[in-house]
């Protein structure tokens, strides 16, 4: 049995992979925030933005990495990043067992909108 939770891709944008499975609106809006989360530089704004959970799991996953990359390169933050890393816990479209475990896909943060294949 594989350890490892794969959602397909469906392609790169900006360095950001896109889940495979979503409709073409979907897949535009996702493009249009990860525009979006690319001209943010505040930590506090990328983190409101990673833990809302309205917002596309890619460009989630997009801002959630801008705040730890940028608190690596100033060694301080103005974020809380247990919480940030809690609220976006297994966004990732590769994950591992214990992150499907800590209950993401399946406690209600991912809207009904952004269920693969879900054309509403």
């Amino acid at each position: 049995m594989s350890r490892m939770h794969t959602i397909p891709l469906h392609s790169v944008y900006r360095s950001v992979e896109l889940w495979a499975g979503q409709s073409e609106a979907q897949i535009i809006e996702a493009k249009r925030q990860i525009d979006l989360v690319r001209e943010m530089h505040d930590p506090v704004e990328l983190a409101a933005f990673a833990e809302d959970h309205g917002n596309a799991p890619e460009s989630r996953a997009l801002a959630r990495d801008m705040v730890l990359a940028g608190k690596e390169a100033r060694q301080g933050c103005a974020v809380d990043l247990e919480v940030l890393i809690a609220r976006t816990g297994g966004i990732n479209r590769v994950d591992d067992v214990l992150g499907r475990m800590a209950g993401h896909h399946y406690s209600g943060w991912w809207p009904a909108s952004w269920w693969p294949n879900n054309q509403t």
